[in-house]
């Protein structure tokens, strides 16, 4: 009567193994968030140490605050693609691209914001401005590069929510993905640097360069190190069976 039916999991010992591996996980979990949310509001650090901006308005450091938070979790959000190991072997995948997800909601709801709270710059009259007092210059590259960014983040979102629809293979989606993620980090970086605001002092212009830096090498490291890294294990598989636990009798 005592014993268990063969074949029949033990249900309890499940439970306390799934607990155990929760309890394990949360404090990683907190001190990854942690990390996460001192990165992307850094930028605001940066700018309060600077000081406030001459003939400011509260909307435009509003404005302003948006875009270099969207900015900063854009590219942190790099490290939450669900291939970097050391993030996702220690919380999950699952977790891991969820996060991915939540957080690019809240990237694109700042951005979609950002450009049309500033007042406007002198003689400009574009319909979302409210203003005509010049609190921010915007040359040619500054403005382009933004609202290249701008339309290139609406065709991302595009193709993320239908990319199973897509022709070509997962993997190439998670290619051109990437890559546009890269490309609109760049031109973000150009305009946020080219706009003469709180991005273009020296601390704040070299930690968006970092950050872009490295996003950069992550994608080095998922496209390029990591298919590199199964090949060459496959190779010395095929190479060495005697390895792989197949020894010759």
């Amino acid at each position: 009567m005592g014993q268990k039916r063969a074949g029949r999991p033990d249900t309890t010992s499940i439970a306390e193994v799934g607990a155990a591996s929760v309890q394990r996980r949360a404090p990683l979990l907190s001190f990854i968030v942690l990390l996460y949310l001192t990165l992307v509001f850094a930028p605001l650090g940066f700018a309060f140490l600077h000081g406030a901006i001459h003939a400011r308005s509260p909307v435009d450091t509003l404005a302003s605050s948006l875009g270099m938070v969207a900015f900063a979790a854009l590219l942190v959000d790099f490290l939450f693609s669900g291939r970097t190991r050391w993030i996702s072997d220690r919380i999950g995948v699952r977790r891991t691209l969820r996060i991915h997800r939540w957080v690019a909601y809240a990237i694109i709801s700042c951005i979609a914001l950002h450009p049309f709270l500033y007042t406007a710059p002198d003689g400009v009259s574009w319909p979302w401005f409210n203003a005509n007092d010049p609190t921010l210059i915007l040359g040619n590259w500054s403005l382009f590069t933004g609202l290249a960014a701008w339309i290139l983040t609406a065709g991302i979102i595009l193709i993320a929510v239908d990319h199973r629809k897509l022709p070509g293979s997962y993997r190439a989606w998670r290619l051109m993905h990437a890559g546009s993620a890269l490309l609109l980090g760049t031109l973000i970086a150009v305009h946020a640097i080219s706009a003469d605001g709180y991005s273009g002092q020296t601390g704040l212009a070299v930690y968006w360069i970092l950050l872009l830096c490295v996003g950069l090498l992550i994608l080095i490291e998922m496209f390029l190190v990591q298919p590199w890294r199964r090949r060459l294990a496959l190779r010395r598989k095929h190479e060495h069976p005697s390895c792989s636990g197949n020894r010759p009798t």
